[in-house]
């Protein structure tokens, strides 16, 4: 709720100039940068080895240790499903090969591969989250301002770096001070739902942006769905193969990389170039992360590493 109130206030206050500020460059490197640590991610899923690690170095060398555990049914069905998705995206753009891919592979795993040791999601809890107000005392809430600025800060950077690519892919407008205000809200409505802070999903937006949405109309019928399976249907992705999601995720990652834009930087100033991959190597190497775990009652074990 105080990273929401801090947003939320920064919005009123017109405090999201600063992501004017910000260079292409940066923006470019940035996304590589997440895209590539999205892809480290999804390498348990993807190949069936033990993959541990919260950032992109400590996530290689876990499966680089791990490399002779490899699942191969595993790794056929996340290829397979990674090949469907970027033909679909070659030759057929306007088909929603996400789903289809997806659904495809749960039917697969339930008629036969099950048995050969593929990871299912397994079942989803149903029900929606109980509202309440969190009760903090005021020394503990003294020492959550300062960690929830940062989280603040994180989220808000996370979120306008991913607003400010797309929006230059495809040539509109974002307000800064309308997205603090909408984290704000979210984080708001996520700390009286007991829920951890929010920001924005880059492997969600490139998703989205790959299936063809333009409006906040995707967003309201995404959010409807989820609701639709929190209430009724937890158990519809129970047959959901991990290693699909995973395809997905890379599929989505490999969106975020502009690799043309790379080779402008190069031909139009090599110092623009050094700042992207600059950032590229930051984001990998040092990370740019906030991690916020609930440990007994409502203490706070706050890990803040940019």
């Amino acid at each position: 709720m105080l990273v929401g109130a801090i947003c939320f206030l920064a919005g009123i206050a017109r405090l999201g100039f600063p992501a004017n500020l910000l260079s292409r460059p940066v923006l470019v490197g940035y996304l590589t940068g997440v895209a590539l640590a999205m892809m480290a991610s999804q390498l348990g899923k993807l190949t069936g080895a033990s993959v541990v690690g919260d950032e992109f170095v400590d996530q290689m060398r876990s499966f680089a240790r791990g490399v002779g555990d490899l699942h191969w049914p595993t790794m056929l069905l996340a290829g397979a499903v990674l090949a469907f998705l970027l033909a679909l995206d070659r030759w057929a753009p306007r088909v929603p090969g996400p789903l289809i891919a997806v659904v495809a592979a749960a039917a697969a795993v339930a008629l036969s591969l099950e048995s050969k040791g593929i990871v299912v999601v397994g079942s989803v809890p149903s029900g929606l989250p109980t509202p309440a107000v969190p009760l903090v005392s005021p020394n503990e809430l003294a020492a959550l301002v300062i960690p929830a600025a940062g989280i603040a800060i994180v989220a808000f950077s996370d979120n306008i770096l991913t607003a400010r690519i797309f929006a230059t892919r495809h040539g509109y407008e974002i307000d800064a001070n309308a997205e603090l205000r909408a984290i704000g809200v979210c984080n708001i409505a996520a700390g009286l739902t007991r829920r951890f802070p929010v920001s924005s999903s880059g492997s969600r937006t490139a998703i989205g942006d790959a299936v063809g949405s333009r409006t906040q109309i995707y967003s309201l019928v995404a959010l409807s769905l989820v609701l639709m399976v929190m209430l009724f249907a937890s158990d519809l992705l129970a047959q959901f193969p991990s290693a699909a999601l995973g395809a997905l995720v890379v599929y989505a990652a490999l969106r975020l990389i502009d690799v043309s834009e790379f080779r402008r930087l190069a031909r139009f100033r090599r110092s623009e170039l050094v700042i992207a991959l600059m950032t590229t190597a930051a984001v990998l190497g040092i990370g740019f992360s906030t991690v916020c775990l609930p440990q007994w009652r409502s203490r706070f074990w706050i890990y803040f590493d940019e």
